[in-house]
């Protein structure tokens, strides 16, 4: 009887499981195109390359999706259970409340698991294949560089520039050199800087030195405690070159950030979002936990409504909590792992409570 009851809850999870995600899925794409539509067709782009633009968004959108699907659908399912008095037939049965939620709980593990896979191979291809799209075939600009990590090279008419480290969240560059060329590709003007910094939408160069040749040689040599740069990208354009966390793999960050560390450079923000790549995992297992108690609770008087209210309540809350910690860990208001870690701690905490309060 017990494996009969177990397949029984088990199909009828990922029965809602599968039409909540779907549903979710859908919702999210129509109201992202309700949102971007009139940026996006300035341009007058292709109606395949929006379409692909979604399509490959679609990874990103199912690793976010899942924890709260896996609520809604456990929530759901024993809301039916209880108005249906299949619940209390099983526990006359002798099947205890908590017998009965195990397979929605296994099913969350396996599901958060999956969740870290697609995050992990699936979504860091398939961002910068949509940021290709929106950059090249929407935005119609260029995609004049590989995306690397550091140590960008790229050409612009006239020039060639080097950067070491593109500091984006604080519009800084690192160890810059511009190779100013003539018509005939010889070099007129050099310019070093330990650093650049975007002031009055323009790039000003700290502690460097300007060079000139001619003929191929050395003209003059100036130092600079803080001079203009001619680096006509902003920085929104010089993002192009750079690649956001949610573009690499857990190993591609941890690597970065080794590299990055080994050079002195602050790399908070960065762990911040090692780890979250990680605990976000959690969100689903946490999910299941928080939404059994009130669902079980909730008895003949829960419902549809009921259970989405709940979902919308417990989700939101959770990612307030989640943001506000990532936002205070970014800014060293908060150590890394609590940060990272703390919000998941809390409501896992939480949610464990309410389920060992639930009486069999």
């Amino acid at each position: 009887m017990i494996g009969i009851i177990s397949r029984y809850v088990s199909r009828e999870f990922l029965k809602l499981f599968a039409l909540c995600l779907s549903s979710l899925i859908v919702v999210y794409l129509v109201f992202d195109f309700i949102d971007r539509a009139g940026s996006m067709y300035r341009t007058e782009p292709k109606t395949i390359h929006v379409i692909l633009y979604f399509v490959y968004k679609i990874p990103t959108i199912i690793f976010q999706l899942v924890p709260v699907s896996t609520l809604l659908a456990a929530l759901l399912m024993l809301a039916i259970m209880s108005r249906n008095s299949e619940i209390t037939a099983m526990k006359a049965g002798g099947v205890s409340i908590a017998r009965i939620v195990t397979p929605i709980m296994l099913w969350a593990c396996v599901l958060a698991t999956a969740a870290l896979a697609i995050n992990e191979f699936a979504v860091p291809i398939a961002t910068t294949k949509m940021k290709y799209i929106q950059t090249v075939y929407i935005q119609k600009q260029d995609w004049r560089a590989r995306l690397r990590d550091r140590n960008l090279w790229y050409k612009s008419p006239g020039a060639i520039y080097h950067i070491a480290n593109f500091r984006p969240e604080v519009n800084r560059l690192d160890n810059v050199q511009i190779f100013r060329l003539d018509d005939e590709f010889n070099l007129v003007e050099r310019f070093d800087a330990a650093r650049a910094e975007w002031r009055d939408k323009a790039w000003v160069g700290l502690e460097g030195w300007r060079r000139t040749f001619d003929n191929g040689r050395l003209a003059t040599e100036t130092k600079f405690a803080e001079a203009p740069l001619p680096i006509p990208e902003t920085p929104d354009e010089l993002k192009i070159y750079k690649k956001d966390p949610e573009q690499m793999s857990f190993r591609e960050l941890r690597a970065y950030i080794v590299e990055l560390r080994a050079e002195g450079y602050d790399v908070r923000r960065y762990t911040v979002d090692l780890h979250s790549k990680i605990s976000f995992a959690l969100v689903t297992v946490i999910m299941a936990l928080l939404g059994i108690p009130w669902a079980v609770r909730s008895g003949r008087q829960g419902g549809v409504a009921f259970g989405i209210g709940v979902a919308v309540v417990i989700g939101v809350g959770y990612w307030i909590v989640m943001g506000f910690c990532q936002a205070l860990g970014r800014s060293a208001t908060l150590p890394v792992i609590v940060a990272a870690w703390g919000p998941h701690m809390l409501f896992g905490a939480l949610g464990i409570v309410g389920v060992l309060r639930i009486r069999s």
